[in-house]
């Protein structure tokens, strides 16, 4: 596959991508006429020292799921074996805070894991209502432009029609079960890695509404 262009993505003359230049405004993703929203940040170096660290020590994978308050000393305490974390902590604290308040949850699910295969190997789309993806290390996930559902089952997305998150960016998804889409659920999928290449290092944020 060739290389992909990052995720603006655009239907007709109407942007279903909300551009954010923080999470602060992310709630405005609930808007129908948006499919999802990414926020184009670069994490500091320590965070991004951190991720890489963290996954070098042979860190897998952790699962929350629970009030948001109660994250940041469960993630301390699942790492701690591993190597000193803290500002990789705190930013995924900043991020789930966020995520509560866009969601208007007290608790969420949070998955971090060390990938080093295709975790979802073709392009679907989550049953839940929201999803805040991040990937810290690694190249990020694929998305495909809402045209792509008219693409027959079992045929492959072209790559014209495939974007890519940007490793470090935030990207807030709607699912299946969210009640305000005009364009559908978005379609995603794992980018495919190089035998050899690092591990992905992949934030997954959910509201207790998912299925998947």
């Amino acid at each position: 596959m060739s290389t992909l262009p990052i995720v603006h993505l655009t239907t007709g003359t109407d942007s279903v991508c909300l551009q954010l230049s923080s999470l602060d405004a992310g709630t405005r993703v609930h808007a129908p006429q948006y499919q999802l929203a990414v926020w184009h940040r670069e994490p500091q170096p320590t965070v991004r020292n951190e991720a890489r660290q963290l996954v070098d020590a042979g860190f897998e994978a952790l699962k929350f799921q629970g009030p948001q308050h109660l994250l940041s000393d469960f993630l301390c305490k699942a790492t701690i074996d591993y190597c000193h974390v803290a500002g990789l902590v705190d930013d995924i604290n900043s991020l789930a805070t966020a995520f509560c308040t866009i969601t208007q949850s007290s608790s969420l699910r949070c998955y971090l894991g060390a990938i080093d295969n295709d975790l979802c190997r073709k392009f679907h789309a989550d049953i839940n209502d929201l999803r805040l993806l991040c990937t810290y290390q690694g190249p990020g996930t694929l998305l495909a432009v809402p045209e792509a559902h008219s693409v027959p089952e079992g045929t492959d997305i072209p790559d014209a029609l495939i974007r890519q998150v940007p490793t470090g960016a935030v990207a807030l998804l709607k699912g299946a079960l969210h009640p305000c889409s005009e364009h559908g659920a978005v379609l995603h999928k794992s980018p495919a890695l190089v035998p050899g290449s690092p591990k992905r290092l992949l934030l997954r944020l959910d509201t207790l509404n998912t299925l998947g």
